[in-house]
């Protein structure tokens, strides 16, 4: 059975995004080129297969993929390369750049989920779409939440938790530039 980890980027204060859903703070942290980081963040690609996104999350990332595997960077190529699914109701296809489109998972998202973990194979990741991975907390099938905090704090925004979860420690990491990696194992 694969397990459903979400990663976020979050800032010391609990948010994965200011009110307006902008995350500048993540792309400040990026241009300091946080080298450990970024080893880290590509041997985690090699751990999962597929990415699960939420239909906001899919269109952040269409706004920066490159129209072919020869402009992409390997990082892009490797998420890229990743089997993609994208919960929306409204989006009739999910193309992603250069490489095969996303699935979109349209109807009875708990149970196609469901069916997703059951299959055997690498993890499974949710990044951004909160909305999505409060709805999938509550339902007990995220089994992994991984948090990249950025050292920065927004005041205000959209937090990653929207409720009260019980949690176990699984590990902590720290990067050259500030950031730290905490993985909890969700209850």
């Amino acid at each position: 059975m694969r397990k459903l980890i979400l990663q976020e980027h979050v800032t010391i204060d609990n948010f994965a995004a200011d009110l307006n859903g902008g995350m500048d703070f993540q792309e400040k942290y990026s241009a300091k080129k946080d080298e450990s980081f970024i080893k880290d963040a590509e041997a985690f690609l090699d751990t999962v297969d597929p990415i699960l996104v939420g239909a906001t999350t899919y269109n952040f990332f269409t706004e920066y993929l490159p129209e072919s595997k020869e402009q992409a960077d390997s990082f892009t190529d490797k998420i890229g390369s990743l089997s993609k699914y994208v919960v929306s109701t409204e989006l009739k296809e999910a193309p992603w750049g250069g490489w095969g489109p996303a699935t979109i998972i349209k109807d009875n998202v708990f149970e196609e989920i469901t069916e997703l973990k059951e299959q055997s194979g690498k993890g499974i990741v949710i990044w951004g779409s909160m909305m999505l991975a409060h709805s999938l907390m509550k339902e007990g099938l995220i089994d992994e939440v991984q948090l990249r905090i950025i050292p920065t704090t927004l005041g205000k925004g959209k937090p990653v938790f929207d409720s009260a979860y019980e949690m176990e420690f699984l590990d902590a990491k720290t990067y050259d530039k500030g950031l730290v990696l905490l993985r909890y194992k969700l209850r």
